[in-house]
C-alpha cells in the first residue's frame, strides 16, 4: 500500500508533524460555554463536570 502511495516507512518516521497537546476537558468546557447561548448554559449548567 505504501509503495502505491509513493511513501516509504522511513518517510513516515521522519515526517511526524509537531502537534500541540489536546486540551483537557476542564480546559475546553469554558470555550464551549462561551460559544453557546445563555439558555443552553442554564440548561446544561446543572450537570456536574467530571462525573
Amino acid at each position: 500500500m505504501l509503495e502505491r502511495l509513493g511513501v516509504s516507512p522511513a518517510d513516515l518516521l521522519n515526517a511526524a508533524p509537531e502537534r500541540s497537546p489536546a486540551p483537557t476537558f476542564a480546559e475546553y468546557v469554558p470555550v464551549v460555554s462561551a460559544a453557546v447561548s445563555a439558555g443552553t448554559r442554564r440548561v446544561y449548567g446543572s450537570y456536574p463536570v467530571g462525573a
